[in-house]
């Protein structure tokens, strides 16, 4: 003989059931934080790229050129960067204005456009002296590290 179990009774507990899955999803998506973009580190992705491609002998290091005053070795990067005023140009831009990516110098420099009396885009060519053709610096370095951590507010992470 057959036994056939009562299934009335399991009724108010796949009630429970459905409703305890139903309470944890709402919790779990009313506590879960948008994973939007991450604002680019300073230290862990921009300080270490303008240190191996812009510190070489009589660049931005320790051995600069007589008209060089930036030293960017990951140590004094960023006081050298952010709010600081560039030597060059007429527009009279600070190197790194925080909050604004076109108003900073740096962006220029990397990406261009230069205006009148603001020098060579870098990086140079170590050996002639001119603006390199392609850039050794990360593809889209600029645009999307760079440019980011300026909308963020150019802050020290």
């Amino acid at each position: 003989m057959r036994f056939d179990r009562d299934k009335s009774h399991d009724a108010p507990l796949e009630r429970v059931r459905v409703w305890i899955v139903g309470f944890a999803a709402c919790l779990i998506a009313c506590t879960h934080e948008p994973s939007g973009p991450k604002t680019p580190s300073f230290r862990r992705d921009i300080a270490p790229v303008l240190a191996q491609h812009c510190t070489a002998k009589e660049c931005h290091g320790a051995d600069p050129a007589p008209d060089v005053s930036l030293d960017l070795r990951a140590p004094f990067a960023y006081r050298q960067l952010v709010g600081v005023p560039a030597e060059m140009g007429e527009t009279r831009r600070s190197r790194v204005v925080p909050y604004d990516v076109y108003g900073s110098f740096l962006v220029h420099k990397l990406a261009g456009p230069s205006g009148a009396h603001e020098g060579k885009k870098m990086p140079l060519d170590p050996d002639s002296g001119e603006s390199v053709k392609v850039s050794p610096l990360p593809s889209r370095f600029v645009d999307d590290v760079l440019a980011n951590w300026i909308e963020a507010g150019a802050p020290d992470n």
